[in-house]
């Protein structure tokens, strides 16, 4: 797992010209941030942010955007909650990992799990979050299963990768 998710907070793959993909943007109705989001991933608005979902459902990514004096804990414990509601994936908190890289001109703190889904059995989670100018964050959730990291965590890094800022 410390391997992929080097890998994919590294940010090094780039777009592939081939593949399309659509530009979201965040927050919607005035832009600080776009990302680009593969078209055979299933991307929707969910109100609080944009959510998109890998073909079979064997992986998710949401992106979100905070205010910047929202304590990370509140982050954190939003974030097990909605995955738990919203995907029924349990994280496993005791195997928490934290680490910070400075990449596209800021600091990444990225914190991983692992956890379970009963549709999916075991899954790696990931919570990045950066902050973006203007007092917001940008926050980043994404869930895979175990077995089907590779091809995910992939496309993942590839979107990652993508962020930019739009002012």
């Amino acid at each position: 797992m410390k391997a992929a998710l080097i890998l994919v907070t590294a940010g090094l793959w780039s777009l592939p010209s081939s593949a399309a993909a659509e530009t979201v943007e965040l927050p919607k109705a005035d832009a600080i941030v776009t990302a680009m989001v593969p078209d055979y991933w299933d991307a929707r608005d969910v109100g609080d942010g944009i959510q998109a979902v890998s073909p079979g459902g064997v992986g998710m990514m949401c992106f979100q955007m905070t205010d910047e004096r929202r304590p990370m804990e509140s982050i954190i414990d939003a974030t097990i909650r909605k995955l738990a509601d919203s995907n029924d994936v349990i994280v496993d908190t005791l195997t928490q990992e934290n680490k910070s890289h400075e990449e596209l001109g800021g600091k990444w703190d990225v914190i991983s799990w692992k956890g379970s889904s009963r549709e999916w059995g075991a899954t790696m989670i990931g919570l990045i979050v950066t902050d973006v100018g203007y007092g917001k964050r940008l926050v980043i959730t994404y869930w895979v299963s175990k077995k089907d990291s590779e091809r995910s965590l992939k496309s993942l890094g590839k979107v990652f990768a993508s962020v930019r800022p739009v002012r």
